[in-house]
């Protein structure tokens, strides 16, 4: 089965790997010889596959294999490898592993260099069914641009091209493919959106960028712009963002006698970390002392983070106690020869107690439930909301927020409204993560340490959560500002 899920993804991979070995023309920061390349190659399979939980999740070792030695042969074969190339080369063949959590960071030195040289658009923008709209622009392109104006073409290209070129390198969780759209245009994991990280190392892109774009009135136009630097860049407002910290992510709001409105934007809670239950109390607090019989959770923004602040609202949506996962497990707990080359927050995963595990199998030592909080029967809270429950959700849910909705969608008294999400709805490989440097290009890689097991039935092989009414989000919505799921939500 996992053959068949890859066999078109391999022919991708295997195109497109040519592809940009021979056509990209964008920015550069060094270059690589056959044996830095080679040896770094053999490093980044080897962790990969005796670290990685899910290596084999989706792909099997053999896919896996060939994908790393076609990389081999190409790079042979034109004599090196320029690092920016390398850093996409390495991207496409992680994005095979189907985790979300898996992937390459861009070269600290390209990060450095794009704070100076314009590659970046002068405006942010929306992705919607496969139409890009302007929604802030740049201080440098006020007089040229417009909020609102639907971008159709960029440098002769039409929009929809370039966005199916990069979309190829997004990361995504078993078989939620769909999901790499709401990285397309803003992502936090890569700089700007992926037509601006990945785009720039693609093509020969000018310090100039001419645009076709269409207004309001259906008038069309073209018109050239500057491209602007990252700090430029950041400047630019992101309009409706989630927010990047658990602590900021809280949005409360009564909207009648009967029905509230819960949104938490974000689980991450380790940059300022606070006290999940100190955040959610008095919110639960005047739920129960204002007689709410509807609470609507929205999730839409939540792209997942840390397991305290998911499972604490956990605490306050049960309606009895529950252990959340049933098993977590490392594949490894061996990190011989490979250890001079990984880091991680927590070290204990890079030279593990031996005794903390027990062998789950061939392949895996599952951590024994009594040393982690991860594998507790959650209770329900005292303030635990036991009325009628609507989770909103969106192809941007993952991780934390997948596993919360997953298990909501098992709870009678709780309705899902909204897109199918990403994630897994039987567990992430997730949680601790390990960060690889290979020597020579410095480029960094994540790996995740733990593969999660979720107890819960799960909706279908690599799938996330499927919503119990499933609202489209369309373009024609989106530029009218009517919020289909949360009407749809105030009609229960």
């Amino acid at each position: 089965m996992k053959t068949r899920l890859t066999q078109n993804i391999l022919l991708a991979f295997s195109l497109c790997l040519f592809m940009s070995f021979n056509l990209i023309a964008g920015e550069s920061v060094g270059r690589l010889t056959v044996q830095q390349a080679q040896q770094e190659i053999d490093l980044i399979e080897e962790v990969y596959e005796r670290v990685h939980p899910g290596y084999t999740r989706y792909a099997t070792e053999s896919e896996m294999r060939a994908a790393w030695q076609q990389l081999r042969e190409q790079i042979n074969n034109q004599q090196g490898i320029d690092v920016n190339d390398f850093y996409l080369a390495i991207q496409r063949v992680l994005v095979l592993i189907h985790c979300d959590h898996t992937k390459a960071n861009i070269p600290a030195a390209l990060l450095e260099q794009r704070k100076t040289t314009g590659v970046f658009l002068p405006f942010r923008w929306h992705w919607v069914e496969q139409r890009g709209f302007i929604t802030q622009v740049s201080a440098s392109a006020t007089e040229q641009l417009n909020i609102g104006d639907e971008i159709l073409t960029i440098d002769g290209r039409p929009l929809t091209d370039l966005v199916e070129e990069v979309i190829q390198y997004i990361p995504y969780d078993g078989n939620t493919e769909w999901t790499r759209n709401a990285g397309v245009a803003q992502s936090l994991e890569f700089n700007g959106g992926a037509v601006d990280h990945f785009g720039s190392m693609l093509w020969q892109n000018k310090p100039e960028v001419t645009l076709r774009v269409r207004d309001k009135d259906a008038n069309v136009r073209s018109l050239t712009v500057a491209r602007i630097n990252y700090d430029e860049y950041r400047k630019i407002p992101i309009v409706a963002a989630g927010a990047r910290n658990f602590k900021d992510a809280i949005r409360f709001e009564i909207i009648d006698a009967n029905t509230a409105y819960l949104a938490v934007d974000t689980f991450v809670n380790y940059r300022q970390p606070v006290d999940p239950e100190a955040v959610y109390t008095p919110v639960f607090a005047q739920i129960k002392q204002t007689g709410i019989k509807k609470l609507i959770v929205d999730l839409r923004k939540n792209g997942g983070g840390s397991n305290d602040a998911s499972q604490g609202l956990m605490r306050f949506l049960l309606t009895e106690e529950k252990v959340l996962y049933n098993d977590m497990y490392m594949k490894t707990l061996d990190m011989d020869g490979i250890r001079p080359y990984l880091s991680s927050w927590d070290e204990r995963v890079l030279d593990p107690y031996r005794i903390a595990f027990s062998k789950r199998d061939e392949q895996h030592y599952s951590l024994r439930a009594f040393l982690t909080d991860d594998l507790d029967t959650v209770e329900p809270h005292e303030l635990a909301f036991d009325g009628q429950l609507i989770a909103l959700t969106s192809e941007s849910n993952s991780s934390g927020s997948a596993m919360l909705l997953t298990h909501l969608s098992e709870q009678d008294n709780a309705t899902l409204v909204g897109q199918k999400t990403g994630g897994s709805s039987t567990g992430p490989t997730a949680g601790v993560l390990i960060t690889l440097t290979l020597p020579h290009s410095n480029i960094t890689t994540r790996v995740p340490v733990f593969r999660y097991q979720i107890n819960a039935a799960d909706h279908g092989f690599g799938l996330g959560v499927n919503p119990d009414i499933e609202v489209a989000v369309t373009a024609e919505n989106w530029l009218e500002n009517v919020d289909a799921s949360m009407a749809a939500a105030l009609a229960l």
